[in-house]
């Protein structure tokens, strides 16, 4: 098969959806000869920050000298982007090469070719096999593997980790992880292991009862930042944070970590104490070079200014909190442009409803993807603020821009795939790639 040929059977197989359990990755990794059994790893669980904490953990990693497979989803424009070894993505032939191995295993097992008789594994659960096939071939020192949902079933949840990493637990994927923070937080806590050692972001209290409780049945060793770390700011700005870091043995002064936002400071607290907790020796410089070097695009990302536009995928009502204290703290007054595209499942409600006051303008739009919301139906729930309705995402960053003063601010976000499609047209106006309603 050629690439898009490759590309398009992955993105088929989203029609079998999000199954949770572990029976066909169980399937598909014994068909491989158990990848995952070959090579150490991190696990990283959360509703928001882990991809942050995931790629923070692995830049340190690769600066300390080990060889760090990287597994994170959704990707913003590339599919590739999702795997990566040493900061570099898997190339497209190795994408071809190991999706077309699985299937053949699997017609000569006679389970079946990928969704012609009973045996139908979705998007997530092969992705996570050429992952971790690829990691495996690889032999990379040390994985770093981020949840795609959940924890507790989730396809990656087969790994036997060194450490198991839960960020910041809040309301997403009710109608999956359950409507109350205890039950999300009981999904999450799935990927604590017995006898395990757990680290965790600062929790609200409901969240952090629930994953005491699971470490202390499971006779987990439980490392908590809020209790076990201190971070003391330094400055914060457009560009990232210089902030002070006090952990279980270490301290570390003038830390900056190139990522907009004070909560980054938080997120590099929790990966720093997963790496205390692992016992770990690395020197002080891997972790000011591996904190300095992260980058994280689609999370407070600016790609343009004047006027200045960011690009944050906030899309859940916690997340678009703390986008909504970062823009005003920077604002400064000066009008924020709203570029807003929501998936359907989200709560809708929750996010603009933190983020619609701070509009001066809101433009209502929607990514090419299967799930995304009518912008009619996000218009329908904004109150006390008018909104434009563009549905292309393109020409909704057209018209932001137009409407613009060079000293306002642009803020695309709510999703992201919206991010993704974003990102994707500014950086190449001309030749710009819609995802077709098809990326996992």
């Amino acid at each position: 098969m050629s690439y898009q040929d490759t590309i398009n059977f992955l993105y088929n197989l989203q029609k079998y959806g999000i199954k949770f359990g572990l029976e066909n990755t169980n399937k598909l990794m014994a068909l491989m000869d158990n990848p995952y059994l070959k090579f150490k790893s991190i696990h990283i669980a959360g509703t928001n920050g882990k991809g942050s904490v995931s790629a923070m953990l692995a830049s340190v990693l690769q600066e300390a000298g080990y060889k760090v497979g990287l597994y994170t989803s959704p990707h913003l424009i590339n599919f590739t982007e999702r795997i990566r070894i040493n900061g570099k993505e898997i190339s497209e032939a190795r994408v071809i090469e190991f999706t077309d191995e699985i299937r053949n295993r699997l017609a000569a097992a006679d389970i079946a070719d990928c969704g012609d008789r009973e045996f139908t594994p979705t998007f997530f659960e092969f992705t996570t096999t050429i992952a971790f096939t690829y990691f495996a071939e690889e032999n990379v020192d040390i994985a770093v593997i981020e949840t795609g949902m959940g924890g507790r079933l989730d396809s990656t949840n087969v790994i036997k980790p060194l450490v198991s990493v839960i960020t910041q637990i809040a309301y997403d994927h009710k109608e999956f992880l359950g409507d109350t923070i205890q039950k999300i937080a009981n999904e999450k806590a799935g990927i604590i292991k017995e006898e395990g050692i757990v680290v965790s972001s600062p929790q609200n209290n409901e969240a952090m009862d629930l994953l005491k409780t699971v470490a202390r049945e499971k006779g987990a060793r439980l490392f908590a930042a809020d209790k076990d770390t201190s971070v003391a700011e330094k400055q914060c700005n457009l560009e990232g944070c210089i902030f002070d870091y006090k952990g279980i043995k270490n301290v570390f002064k003038d830390l900056l970590i190139s990522l907009a936002g004070r909560h980054q400071m938080q997120n590099a607290a929790t990966a720093l104490l997963a790496l205390e907790a692992l016992g770990l020796k690395i020197n002080e410089a891997a972790i000011r070079e591996g904190l300095r070097k992260t980058k994280w695009p689609g999370r407070l990302e600016i790609v343009e200014r004047e006027p200045l536009i960011i690009l944050d995928g906030a899309h859940n009502p916690a997340a678009a909190g703390r986008l909504k204290e970062f823009l005003l703290e920077f604002a400064n007054d000066k009008k924020i442009i709203l570029v807003l595209g929501i998936l359907a499942d989200k709560d809708i409600t929750g996010i603009i409803s933190e983020l619609s006051p701070i509009a001066g303008n809101i433009i209502l739009t929607k990514p090419e993807y299967y799930r995304a919301s009518d912008p009619e139906r996000i218009k329908g729930l904004i109150k006390e603020h008018s909104a434009v309705i563009i549905n292309n995402i393109p020409d909704a960053i057209m018209h932001a821009k137009e409407i613009a003063m060079p000293d306002d601010i642009i803020c695309i976000t709510g999703s992201l795939f919206t991010v993704g499609e974003a990102k994707a047209f500014l950086s190449n106006p001309s030749s710009v790639k819609l995802m077709a309603g098809l990326r996992g």
